[in-house]
């Protein structure tokens, strides 16, 4: 069946509850049967609810649970897919209007990106980067970490990047952020835009 997987999932966006653990399986499976593995872009639903919700627990069940979607038979392909889908138009509903946010724009990685866990807008790491070079102030749009009930605060920020660094896997831009009038460091995986 291998081939009309592949022909299924050629050039498509595949939607996702922990992709990494799916595509790995995927990917092996491609390899056994010397077959390439399809091109793909992938949302994934787990990164959406760290990034932008707080949630007790990301787990496709807990999800459910909290945004009302009837499960009918957990942990069998069909159900599990049909509340991933449940999951990502109610995480659709609580944010593009609310903060103008595009989730298939924003949230679509591709596989290197999702294996290598590199969960951030790679044009968006390349122009702080350029800003860094050229000393000159940016506007992000930002997740933070206040939890505000469920939801995480997304606020506009105007910084100075100053560097880039890394603490347990994970990139940072240290800026001056104007709005705290202070040094402080922003996860590049909560930067959503940037102006």
């Amino acid at each position: 069946v291998v081939e009309n997987v592949y022909n299924f999932m050629e050039g498509k966006i595949i939607l996702s509850h922990n992709a990494k653990f799916d595509i790995s399986f995927l990917k092996n499976e491609f390899k056994r049967s010397n077959f390439l593995f399809p091109e793909i872009k992938i949302i994934d639903t787990l990164l959406i609810a760290k990034r932008f919700f707080y949630f007790e627990s990301n787990s496709l069940d807990n999800l459910s649970k909290n945004l009302n979607i009837k499960r009918f038979a957990k942990h069998r392909a069909e159900d599990d897919a049909r509340a991933t889908f449940e999951i990502f138009k109610s995480f659709c509903e609580k944010i593009e209007d609310k903060y103008q946010v595009d989730l298939i724009q924003e949230m679509t990685f591709d596989i290197d990106q999702i294996i290598n866990r590199i969960y951030y807008d790679l044009e968006i790491y390349d122009k702080i980067l350029e800003s860094i070079e050229k000393r000159k102030k940016v506007s992000i749009i930002y997740v933070s970490n206040k939890q505000n009930g469920i939801k995480r605060e997304i606020t506009k920020r105007e910084i100075l990047p100053l560097g880039i660094i890394e603490e347990n896997g994970i990139k940072y831009v240290k800026a001056f952020c104007y709005l705290r009038n202070e040094e402080r460091t922003f996860r590049f995986d909560r930067i959503i835009k940037i102006e």
